[in-house]
């Protein structure tokens, strides 16, 4: 087994999804005092209590949604930390700061891009979703109430999709900012059938959840892996820097990991 000098098997590794507890999180704060300030109008009469249900829904939503990346996410730290402290792995290495430093400056230029395109997409969807609602609730009674109730809940829904918008930018900032301690120091751990980048982790079981194809380009270590999903593709491609210095080392234990279906995994 190739590994580098003073590695240590026992490392802090933050939470593999925590930039999306931190932006879930703030999502359910934003429509718990939605649903707060919906009832309030709704007992003071100025709202129909139609109003208040979908806020209600939403709320349960992404609370529910909140616990299970939080559990889904401690189930895969264990992953991590299991195959770490193993001797599974064929090959692993840190990135020192100035490698990681460039890694990071290409993540900063997708992180300003949701910064700036969020807020508005957003506002633009929940706009529509808010017209449709209030036109909805509305029409029960009359049209003249159906157009004062959708352009209400258009107000309400652009002012709402703006908010979660924002809440989208500073989540991702905030995320990146609590995770950096842990990042600083990041670990690329190669085995058999296991994939260790940082956080994000793959294991095959030569069956449903494989690595298709490892491909070593220049200073690019690219793996196709193939991971059905209940929505969304079931191929990705992992695409990890590789530092000079373990090029060769990396090129003596590619021919080791298993690619395809294999029944001899487990």
């Amino acid at each position: 087994m190739l590994n580098q000098p003073g590695y240590q098997t026992e490392t802090n590794i933050a939470h593999p999804y925590a930039e999306a507890i931190i932006v879930v999180g703030l999502f359910s704060g934003v429509f718990a005092l939605v649903t707060a300030a919906l009832g309030g109008l709704v007992l003071a009469g100025w709202l129909l209590a139609g109003w208040l249900f979908p806020a209600l829904i939403n709320l349960a939503f992404w609370v529910l949604m909140l616990i299970t990346i939080w559990l889904w996410g401690l189930r895969k730290q264990a992953q991590i930390r299991a195959f770490l402290q193993s001797s599974r792995p064929l090959i692993r290495w840190w990135y020192t700061p100035e490698e990681w430093s460039q890694i990071k400056a290409e993540e900063a230029q997708e992180q300003r891009e949701i910064l700036t395109v969020a807020p508005g997409c957003l506002a633009l969807l929940f706009g529509l979703v808010g017209l449709l609602v209030g036109a909805a609730i509305g029409a029960e009674d009359s049209l003249a109430d159906a157009l004062i109730n959708g352009a209400l809940g258009l107000a309400i829904g652009a002012a709402l999709g703006g908010m979660l918008g924002a809440t989208v930018a500073a989540g991702t900032y905030l995320a990146s900012r609590w995770v950096q301690q842990y990042d600083r120091q990041l670990c690329v751990a190669l085995g058999p059938t296991e994939v260790l980048y940082g956080r994000s982790y793959f294991r095959s079981n030569g069956l449903t959840c494989t690595i298709e194809r490892v491909t070593l380009h220049d200073q690019e270590l690219e793996l196709e892996l193939y991971n059905p999903k209940p929505r969304g593709g079931s191929e990705e491609t992992w695409v990890i820097p590789v530092p000079e210095r373990m090029l060769d080392p990396l090129q003596r234990v590619i021919p080791q990991i298993r690619t395809g279906k294999e029944r001899d995994i487990c």
